[in-house]
């Protein structure tokens, strides 16, 4: 037995020309059929595999451009909200300052028409103290005069004289009173 399988090993190492056009074919046919097991096993899910991770990084890029849309989106409407905040910002400065501006020429009108009051009130009170020294002072010239020409008239003059000393006295003292 022994001898027998060593010819079969040592038959399986020559070459036959005869038999090789059908050794070929049955390798070939081995071949394709290892292809299709293969295919069937091996091939197929190894396929799939690369479509499901295919499919994933193509998710993944959409995913990420969809991010990056709305992450776009939220940087023009924060850009926009920015803007309506200066806008805001600048119209409440604006209007504090015309705020300001307004109440800074009222409290000068407050301020003028104080001072126009107290001008007037100066003025009254000049005007007044000036009628009241006039006054005081026609009072003063008549007793004064009065004085005098009671002291002229007891020295030598005609009770009509001292009447008329006096009359004239005093017309000539509410003249110049007036006139000035």
């Amino acid at each position: 037995m022994l001898q027998t399988i060593w010819l079969a090993v040592e038959d399986s190492y020559i070459i036959d020309f005869e038999a090789l056009p059908l050794q070929m074919l049955f390798h070939a046919i081995m071949i394709l059929i290892m292809f299709f097991v293969l295919g069937k096993l091996v091939f197929k899910p190894v396929l799939n595999i690369l479509q499901k991770r295919r499919e994933a990084i193509q998710s993944n890029i959409d995913s990420a451009e969809a991010q990056k849309k709305e992450a776009q989106l939220l940087k023009e409407e924060y850009e926009a909200k920015l803007g309506g905040v200066m806008k805001e910002r600048e119209d409440i400065l604006a209007k504090t300052h015309k705020d300001a501006l307004q109440k800074e020429a009222a409290i000068v009108e407050k301020a003028h028409g104080e001072a126009d009051r107290i001008r007037e009130r100066a003025q009254r009170d000049i005007t007044q103290e000036r009628d009241k020294m006039r006054d005081e002072l026609k009072q003063e010239t008549v007793q004064l005069a009065s004085a005098m020409a009671e002291k002229l008239m007891q020295h030598s003059t005609t009770p009509e004289d001292q009447k008329r000393l006096l009359d004239q006295a005093v017309k000539e003292m509410e003249e110049a009173d007036w006139r000035q």
